[in-house]
């Protein structure tokens, strides 16, 4: 609850990375905030708003090192994190956007080694588990502008998960037999969003304006 969003300790929301450009520099603006350089991807109304076909390629390259006293591992990870690309069918009043994102990772290696005794010798072993793969969401959607200053929109997508896990157990005396076995874990879920949109623009050059934006994921 201390990390995720502000709505985790009354027990609902969870944290939407948009994962562009913009709103990595603006700090995850989060539903409100419609910026029309970026394509918006955590709120489906912001897409009837476009006047211009968006889109968004989002990579990454992560590095993990992790060591204590009996040994450490390192993993590295280059990925394409998000791909996205709305398009107006209707400037400022309908479009579509389709995407690919991850929705959870698992790149791991894990290794441990030691010596355990048998009879009056000493065999040393290891063990050597890692894994690859996640869950990733296919998504297609449209959003419209209902009103003047209302804009709602709707999403439908299918999250893939596809996971594999290796574990091998060999040791230094030939009388012990090496073991290896994979796990791999294969599904297909479906899901869908609503969003809306509501804006006030300003009265004049310059002038304040006002907007508010909410989505909601259904299970």
């Amino acid at each position: 609850a201390r990390s995720g969003s502000i709505y985790s300790n009354i027990g609902y929301g969870a944290p939407a990375d948009g994962m562009s450009a913009h709103t990595m520099g603006m700090g995850l603006t989060g539903v409100a905030l419609f910026d029309p350089g970026s394509p918006g991807f955590s709120n489906p109304a912001h897409w009837g708003l476009p006047s211009y076909t968006l889109g968004n390629l989002s990579l990454g390259l992560d590095n993990y090192r992790a060591e204590d006293r009996f040994g450490k591992a390192s993993n590295t990870l280059f990925s394409i994190r998000q791909f996205q690309f709305v398009a107006p069918l209707k400037r400022n009043r309908v479009g579509i956007s389709v995407s690919v994102s991850p929705v959870a990772n698992t790149h791991y290696r894990v290794f441990r080694e030691g010596i355990f005794m048998a009879a009056d010798d000493s065999v040393g072993f290891g063990v050597d588990n890692y894994g690859s793969g996640g869950v990733n969401r296919m998504e297609g959607g449209v959003g419209f502008r209902l009103t003047d200053r209302l804009y709602v929109g709707y999403a439908m997508s299918a999250l893939i998960a596809s996971i594999e896990r290796e574990n091998v157990v060999f040791f230094s005396s030939s009388n012990y037999v090496p073991v290896s076995y994979s796990e791999r874990v294969k599904g297909i879920g479906y899901g869908q969003r609503l969003g809306a949109y509501y804006q006030v623009p300003p009265k004049r050059e310059g002038g304040n304006g006002f907007s508010a934006g909410a989505s909601l994921t259904l299970p």
